[in-house]
């Protein structure tokens, strides 16, 4: 892959999780995304949460640093498999509005488009609808699809995909008007 179309996604990868961290915590946390080679050619993203304010995080990502980084990744991309992240969701429904949203139990949405309904955490909710992350998302996942040679974009977790978007679903992922 040529370096002039991975670094813009790489930068953008950093942009969405400094917007999601923003969008959830404001201030009282900070992200940072570090890449590291493993070997020639090959890159693995790590990721860290680094609190501001002692030992108090929102209470949407409590708990040990560790803890918190995993709960902002899941939010963003699915894990553990099988959960819907920001990602699937912006895929889901084609980035576009949904008809209705229903308050459940626990700090849960319900979110009817059409005949179907999907329940995610409000705080997903709330990155699905912050301008800022869907416009970094846009740069991690539409931009790089964009180019000739770029077909696919995954996300793995120890060789197990998470989620895969193809050229053509990366129009969902187009910053929306505001």
């Amino acid at each position: 892959m040529d370096v002039r179309d991975l670094a813009p996604a790489m930068l953008g990868l950093g942009q969405l999780f400094d917007a999601a961290n923003s969008a959830l915590n404001g201030d009282n946390a900070q992200v940072k995304v570090q890449v590291r080679a493993t070997e020639p050619g090959c890159f693995q993203i790590t990721f860290g949460v680094v609190q501001t304010l002692g030992e108090h995080l929102v209470a949407l990502l409590a708990g040990p640093h560790v803890t918190a980084a995993a709960n902002l990744v899941g939010l963003l991309v699915g894990v553990p498999a099988g959960a819907i992240g920001l990602l699937g969701l912006i895929r889901k429904l084609k980035g576009g509005i949904f008809d209705k949203v229903e308050q459940l139990p626990a700090g849960n949405v319900r979110l009817t488009f059409g005949d179907e309904n999907i329940d995610v955490p409000l705080a997903l909710l709330r990155l699905y609808q912050d301008v800022a992350v869907r416009t970094a998302a846009q740069k991690v996942v539409e931009e790089p699809l964009k180019k000739e040679g770029i077909d696919l974009f995954e996300v793995r977790e120890h060789l197990k995909i998470i989620i895969r978007i193809t050229k053509k679903e990366s129009e969902s992922f187009s910053r929306p008007q505001v």
